[in-house]
């Protein structure tokens, strides 16, 4: 029973909790420790750049949606999400595409998915496309109230991808990557 799965990876059920996500991530970067050139220059461009942006997007955030920031997404309102969804998950076969790699799959907001596919830096799409990306899904699955929050939370995704490329600068995830033989977070989708 499809019900009984999980919440996805990073899973956002709340504008609030799309919000803390992002503010985790920055502050997660804020704490760069190493001294080298470029962690400073990263530590530099994290405060007086994605820092005061992300303030300018929170409270934009908190001005149009006063008293929705808390308010749950309602279970039917969800759907089952790939997570790390991008093209380095599809194949092409035979006409069809076939989707991989789920290990971080689950009940999900749709706002996320329409916001992560526009985001995701490996193969960049148009915001045409985005668009259209989103508007057939959303008329697929009914999901126009998704559509408008997605293009509310754009802003905010862009800054979430902006720190997951800067992943690189934190020891861990440098070490994480390393052991796994990947040399960037571009391959790693969370």
């Amino acid at each position: 029973d499809a019900w009984q799965l999980p919440p996805a990876s990073e899973a956002c059920f709340s504008l609030k909790e799309h919000v803390d996500r992002v503010a985790k991530r920055l502050d997660s970067l804020r704490k760069i420790e190493r001294k080298s050139p470029e962690h400073v220059k990263t530590r530099r461009f994290v405060t007086e750049t994605l820092i005061p942006a992300f303030q300018r997007v929170r409270e934009t955030l908190q001005t149009r949606f006063p008293y929705n920031l808390h308010q749950i997404l309602s279970p039917v309102d969800r759907i089952l999400s790939p997570s790390d969804f991008g093209f380095q998950n599809i194949l092409m076969e035979k006409g069809r595409l076939q989707f991989l790699d789920f290990e971080y799959a689950g009940w999900d907001d749709p706002a996320k998915l329409f916001c992560d596919f526009a985001c995701q830096p490996q193969f960049p799409i148009s915001t045409k496309q985005a668009q259209k990306f989103r508007l057939i899904v959303a008329n697929e699955l009914e999901l126009e109230d998704s559509c408008h929050q997605a293009e509310q939370l754009l802003q905010l995704y862009r800054l979430k991808w902006c720190c997951i490329i800067l992943n690189d600068f934190r020891s861990m995830d440098r070490q994480r990557r390393k052991h796994a033989g990947q040399h960037s977070s571009l391959h790693f989708g969370q």
